[in-house]
């Protein structure tokens, strides 16, 4: 069935075409014509057009290459990963990749789309950690041409020992220009690239000479429990940030280990661990806590106690290696805001205590110099104040309000107020044993009630009947003068009794402090 209708073709063709773009929705092909109206009617009149759309394709990503050069500084080699996931091939076209996430958007005009809000996190719930390698990573292979020719282990050996003695110069490459718009970094490829369909091009666009780097030891008990990481502490001198991502960590021509650059601005420093630091244990178990009440407040029925809570943990650090390097201790803090005191203590020698000492988002980072086969212990003391709270009142009163109050400071068991307190609680508690007993009677008088009742449901009306029926009704004029006269009584004496020590307990007035 075919309509003549041209308007009815005109919404079949585009229902056709909305309809082919659900089937295949990232196909980048456009179809377009151009319609072009003269007021002259010259034949001859030529009209151009340039086109430019934009298709959803991958993120890119960035890879590091951090390389020793041949006069011991580092380079760091930035590398922009770009996917080409479209259909069709990207030649000699200039590539720029942006910094930051970008908004995408696609929608047909036509139709009016509610936007759905999308839940932001915008705290990071893990913190960048090192990458812990597998020892075969570590392991590097035999070039290939020197296992064609059949050399032998020692001449490879030689080979290798001539290599690190006179170790290659690194060509330059050709980086990507970088240009800042408001927070994000904008890097334009130099040059045209060509990039197939379904395929991916590494582009080159940072070049970064680091100059002189450390080497340090960092240890985190989160990364492994008793060996330390070997890392590369440098600081970003260049004019733009780095973003996060993986990095090789190249030095005399071999791979000797893995990391993440994190992200970084212009002046920060990055630590980066590529390597487990076999030569060195680290034993962090010895660890105590101290709590001393240093303050107590009482007042309008409530009570302040304040302890002084100190934890001390002892990190004892032995190292076999001839080398001598700043070492870089991560402490995990329950409570980092208090104070904190790190002392280094060696056998034979005074205690220093240490000054390099920085705030973390999970405690504290302490630095200090190892020596070469050291040992030695990090003894740190933490400090914080530690407020409870503890209020009595009428309906729910704590019962430990005054104990909590005399364990805390024994100074306040002589004071007359807390000692008519005192005795008021403890005519309290008399009143409930006293309620307490009545109503184990009552349940043991049910128990009772029950036991008549089937005795007679099986008797006649002989003696024993007529003795469980006078027993039956004692049994209930007993429960009926306990739960209407005798509880009701104890529980109005308790009601009085609890009034008057709330009033006490109101008027309670304590304020002592250490000195």
């Amino acid at each position: 069935m075919e309509s003549k209708d041209d308007i009815v073709k005109a919404e079949i063709d585009k229902a056709l075409k909305r309809n082919y773009e659900t089937i295949k929705p990232n196909s980048t092909f456009v179809d377009f014509s151009i319609a072009s109206i003269s007021e002259t009617d010259n034949a001859e009149e030529v009209s151009e057009a340039f086109l430019q759309y934009a298709v959803p394709v991958a993120a890119w990503k960035i890879s590091y290459r951090l390389i020793r050069s041949s006069d011991n500084d580092f380079l760091l080699r930035g590398f922009a990963i770009v996917d080409n996931n479209t259909q069709e091939d990207w030649n000699d076209v200039m590539i720029s990749v942006v910094t930051g996430e970008p908004i995408t958007f696609s929608t047909d005009l036509a139709e009016a789309k509610t936007p759905r809000r999308e839940h932001v996190n915008i705290v990071n719930e893990t913190a960048i950690g090192a990458i812990e390698l597998e020892p075969e990573m570590v392991m590097m292979a035999a070039p290939a041409d020197s296992l064609m020719r059949g050399e032998s282990g020692v001449a490879r050996g030689r080979q290798v020992a001539a290599k690190k003695a006179s170790p290659r110069k690194l060509a330059s490459i050709d980086v990507a220009e970088t240009r800042e718009v408001s927070d994000f970094s904008v890097h334009d490829a130099k040059l045209p690239v060509s990039i197939g369909s379904n395929q991916s091009a590494m582009i080159p666009i940072l070049d970064l000479n680091l100059g002189e780097t450390k080497t340090v030891l960092h240890y985190d008990s989160s990364k492994h429990s008793n060996r330390p990481f070997r890392c590369i502490e440098f600081v970003n001198s260049s004019t733009q940030s780095l973003s996060r991502g993986p990095c090789n960590v190249v030095i005399d021509e071999t791979y000797v280990g893995s990391c993440i650059v994190p992200a970084c601005k212009p002046t920060e420093t990055s630590i980066l661990p590529h390597v487990l630091e076999t030569s060195v244990l680290v034993d962090g178990k010895h660890k105590s806590n101290q709590r001393k009440l240093v303050s107590l407040k009482v007042s309008e029925g409530v009570s302040i106690r304040t302890f002084r809570i100190e934890r001390v943990h002892v990190y004892e650090i032995s190292s076999v290696s001839d080398e001598a390097r700043q070492f870089v201790l991560d402490h995990d803090s329950e409570r980092p805001e208090g104070s904190i005191t790190a002392t280094l203590m060696r056998s034979d020698h005074e205690p220093i205590e240490l000054r390099e000492v920085t705030k973390t988002k999970s405690g504290y980072r302490i630095r200090f110099e190892l020596m070469a086969k050291d040992r030695l212990s990090i003894r740190i003391v933490e400090k914080n104040l530690d407020s409870h709270r503890l209020a009595f009142g009428k309906d729910g009163f704590a019962h430990n309000f005054f104990d909590n109050l005399i364990e805390a400071n024994s100074a306040i068991a002589d004071d007359s107020s807390v000692i008519q307190c005192i005795e008021l609680q403890a005519k309290i508690d008399d009143k409930t044993k006293d309620l307490e007993q009545q109503q184990s009677e009552i349940r043991r008088l049910n128990q009772r009630q029950e036991r008549l009742r089937k005795n007679i449901g099986v008797g006649s009306n002989d003696e024993h009947s007529n003795q469980w029926r006078a027993d039956l009704a004692t049994v209930e004029n007993r429960m009926v003068e306990i739960e209407e006269t005798i509880i009701p009584k104890i529980e109005a004496m308790r009601r009085k009794i609890g009034s008057e020590l709330f009033d006490a307990a109101k008027s309670l007035v304590f304020d002592w402090e250490e000195k």
